[in-house]
């Protein structure tokens, strides 16, 4: 305790102290304050342990890979994502599990790493499962460097992105369906937005206005300014049956074009 009270923790050696025929005569101690290196070091603990908690809990891969490729260490979450142990990534580089048509931007992007063009990196990738299947992945690089500035290996993030590839490929074969039916037929069909203006349509209705109309269908175009219909009674009639729409009541009748 310092004079003042406050506490803090020391190092401290004793030895003996010897005359010249070998005798003891007495002890000398030497006392160091540690306060500063201790709590470096605590915080240093604290650090470990929160990387640690994230490094096994996270819903994310995260694999430390030597500069030569090799898997050094992964978390619990990287092998339920791409299924191997964490016995069997540690006989793995990261080329062997590479699919093939990704080789080329990996191979570049880890040369301009160990030439130190670059120290991060984040881009798409496609692994093979263990079960054979290819996993799409977003693919987050970190350079780790040592004490001295040197490249020591580096820290690999690993999002499965499956679900969202599976959504967007599902709604890709949606929008293909919508087109097919929006496009084929001799249906006219056109959509509209709140105010009445032309959002899309197709062939056969932008036909259908020049011919009958000698109307150009373009996006945007106001249903209500000028008339797009023949007299202004039958536009008249149609905004109604928009208005009536928009409030969300359906509208089905038949009717002539004038």
């Amino acid at each position: 305790i310092t004079k003042s009270g406050d506490k803090f923790i020391s190092f401290l050696s004793a030895s003996v102290l010897k005359n010249e025929e070998g005798e003891i005569v007495g002890a000398m101690g030497i006392s160091r304050d540690v306060s500063e290196s201790k709590k470096a070091e605590n915080e240093l603990r604290a650090s470990e342990a929160r990387y640690k908690a994230i490094y096994n809990q996270a819903y994310i891969g995260i694999a430390n890979v030597s500069l030569k490729g090799r898997f050094l260490q992964v978390n619990e979450q990287l092998c339920k994502i791409l299924g191997y142990s964490k016995e069997e990534f540690a006989q793995k580089v990261f080329v062997d599990i590479t699919a093939p048509e990704d080789m080329a931007i990996t191979v570049d992007t880890w040369d301009k790493f160990l030439k130190g063009e670059i120290e991060n990196a984040s881009f798409e990738k496609k692994y093979f499962h263990k079960s054979g299947k290819v996993v799409p992945v977003n693919l987050t690089v970190s350079m780790v460097k040592d004490t001295h500035g040197n490249p020591s290996h580096f820290i690999s993030v690993f999002q499965d992105i499956s679900e969202r590839r599976r959504a967007e490929k599902e709604q890709q074969t949606q929008n293909a369906k919508m087109n097919a039916v929006f496009n084929s037929g001799s249906h006219l069909v056109w959509t509209a937005d709140k105010n009445s203006c032309l959002t899309s349509f197709n062939q056969n209705f932008k036909n259908f206005l020049r011919y009958q109309y000698g109307a150009v269908a373009i996006s945007g175009i106001s249903m209500k300014q000028p008339p797009i219909f023949s007299t202004t009674e039958y536009n008249e009639f149609w905004l109604r049956k928009y208005n009536l729409t928009l409030s969300g009541t359906p509208q089905y009748f038949e009717t002539k074009f004038i």
